[in-house]
C-alpha cells in the first residue's frame, strides 16, 4: 500500500503544509471550519486500521475509532456545523458497513443502520437530514443516501450499470456533483 501526506494549502499564505509524516491513509473528510481533518490510517505492523482526527491548528491527533479492520475502507463525514461525525465501518469477514454519529470529541454514540455492503461516507448535506454514500452492490459503485430523520432507511439515489461515486451536494442543495466511469457514448 502506498504511503501519503496529509497536504494542506494554506490560504492566507497560499502555500502547501505538510502534516505529520508519510503514512498509509486514505479517505480524508475535512471539516466545515477546516480546522480538523479525519483520514483513515493503517498501522502495518499490526494490520489494523483506523479513523485519527487531526487538529491542523495545532497539529495534534487522536483516534476515533478502535477496530480489527485493515482494509482502509472506513469513512468518516462531518456535519455541517461540525460538531458531530458520522463514520462508517466497513467489516470484510461480515460483508457489512455499520454507521454511527458521534460527537468530534467524543462521548456516546447514535447508532444507524447496518448495510450488508461496503459504503463509504462522501458527506452530510447541509440540510441535516441526508448522509450521502456511493453504495456496491451487483451493479458496482452506485449513489445512496441514508435519511438521518423518519425512519433512516438507506436507499438507492443513482443506479446505473457504470460507476458513481463522491458525490457532493451543493450548499443550496439544488446540485449533486459526482465521479462516473461512464464516457461521452454512455
Amino acid at each position: 500500500l502506498p504511503k501519503r501526506q496529509v497536504i494542506v494549502l494554506d490560504p492566507s499564505q497560499v502555500r502547501a503544509v505538510a502534516y505529520g509524516v508519510p503514512e498509509t491513509m486514505a479517505v480524508p473528510a475535512i471539516s466545515p471550519d477546516g480546522r480538523r481533518l479525519i483520514v483513515n490510517r493503517m498501522d502495518l505492523r499490526s494490520q489494523t486500521s483506523d479513523l485519527w482526527l487531526i487538529d491542523l491548528q495545532d497539529k495534534t491527533t487522536k483516534r476515533v475509532t478502535f477496530s480489527s479492520n485493515a482494509s482502509l475502507e472506513s469513512s468518516a463525514a462531518f456535519s455541517p456545523d461540525g460538531q458531530r461525525v458520522a463514520i462508517a465501518d466497513f467489516s470484510a469477514e461480515a460483508s457489512t458497513t455499520t454507521f454511527h454519529v458521534e460527537p468530534v470529541g467524543g462521548g456516546a454514540h447514535e447508532n444507524l443502520p447496518v448495510l450488508e455492503r461496503y459504503v463509504t461516507l462522501n458527506q452530510w448535506t447541509g440540510t441535516n437530514e441526508l448522509l450521502t454514500t456511493p453504495q456496491h452492490d451487483g451493479s458496482g459503485l452506485d449513489l445512496g443516501v441514508i435519511p438521518l430523520g423518519g425512519d433512516r432507511k438507506a436507499h438507492t439515489l443513482l443506479q446505473t450499470n457504470n460507476a458513481e461515486s463522491q458525490s457532493q451536494l451543493s450548499p443550496n442543495g439544488k446540485w449533486l456533483a459526482y465521479v462516473s466511469n461512464e464516457d461521452e457514448t454512455g
